[in-house]
């Protein structure tokens, strides 16, 4: 007898860990209701997460908003409307640095993440897992970030990956300013994924 368990299965069989959003909804971290997931919760609380553990005041959103904005440079609207969320479970799950992320001690943290990713996902209509092209994105912008706030060239870049062309050096924003550009691109690229989804479907 097949005694697998999904990803889903096993973090619905896990006590339910209830959190207050600055909304005030209380949700479920490990399983949130989809009816119970606001734009306007994961803008604020993606404002007051600091990247790299805290080692700055450069948040979550703000680093999502610049790769989306690289992205919609580039005429990728859909792809920038993935990456402006693709760090969302974040605003409930927390952001732990990467290399701690990837040890065996993170592995129900991983599941977790994954299965929250997917409700997350398809909350607000955008590819999970995250798509190749976002990925690298997301990869390349720990160049930008560690040299323009940390004046370093980052310990992973042996890959070959090169800093991103955004125009100008990373400047940090408010906690207040980053959230209002959240806000501002995730309603302004939904729009602009939607047209592009269509012209595909109508052209392709």
């Amino acid at each position: 007898m097949n005694t697998t368990r999904t990803v889903g299965q096993i973090v619905a069989s896990l006590p339910a860990a209830m959190m207050r959003m600055r909304s005030g909804i209380l949700i479920n971290a490990f399983d949130p209701d989809p009816n119970d997931i606001l734009v306007e919760d994961i803008a604020y609380h993606l404002s007051n997460i600091a990247r790299y553990g805290g080692a700055s005041r450069y948040v979550v959103a703000q680093h999502v908003c610049l790769g989306a904005d690289y992205l919609a440079s580039l005429g990728e609207f859909s792809m920038a409307y993935e990456f402006l969320h693709h760090d969302d479970t974040e605003a409930i799950l927390g952001d732990i640095v990467g290399p701690q992320k990837r040890t065996e001690a993170f592995e129900m943290y991983r599941m977790i993440e994954d299965h929250v990713g997917t409700i997350f996902a398809h909350r607000f209509g955008h590819a999970f897992p995250k798509s190749r092209v976002v990925d690298t994105i997301d990869k390349a912008m720990r160049v930008n970030e560690q040299r323009d706030i940390f004046g370093i060239n980052p310990l992973d870049c042996s890959d070959g990956r090169i800093a991103l062309e955004l125009g100008a050096p990373i400047e940090i924003w408010s906690r207040e300013q980053a959230e209002q550009e959240y806000l501002a691109r995730h309603f302004r690229l939904y729009h602009s994924a939607s047209r592009a989804s269509l012209q595909e479907a109508l052209h392709g």
